[in-house]
């Protein structure tokens, strides 16, 4: 079951993309750290915490993910990553959010999130 979802993950995201090149694990946490970013940049006191809830749920599918890949040490992994995504995602800046990228990166981290079985409408603030 394992080895299917993976291969389905691989078809329903895509090879091409923003972090195409990296295990499934390293793309969760990359969408985890985008969404924290994303968090601790805005202002809106209701979009924060949305954002944050989302992100955790990737941080839960990147350890089931680096336990799927057989990591032998998945949280030190992906502590190692989270690190390494946090200060990525930091020297972008704020201006990011107005470039192409950063709307690739999102819409990369709502298909994956579809494809992992997350529904990011559940994560949107409440009107």
């Amino acid at each position: 079951m394992t080895r299917f979802r993976t291969i389905l993950l691989a078809l329903v995201v895509g090879w091409a993309g923003p972090a195409s090149a990296a295990p499934f694990s390293e793309n969760a946490l990359a969408c985890e750290a985008h969404l924290l970013w994303m968090a601790d940049q805005t202002s809106n006191p209701d979009v924060a915490p949305a954002l944050a809830r989302f992100a955790s749920a990737f941080g839960t599918a990147a350890r089931e993910q680096a336990l799927i890949e057989g990591q032998p040490s998945p949280d030190a992994y992906l502590a190692r990553l989270a690190d390494a995504k946090a200060a990525e995602w930091a020297r972008h800046g704020q201006m990011w959010v107005f470039t192409s990228d950063f709307r690739d990166w999102n819409g990369y981290c709502n298909r994956f999130a579809e494809a992992l079985g997350i529904d990011p409408k559940a994560y949107r603030p409440p009107s």
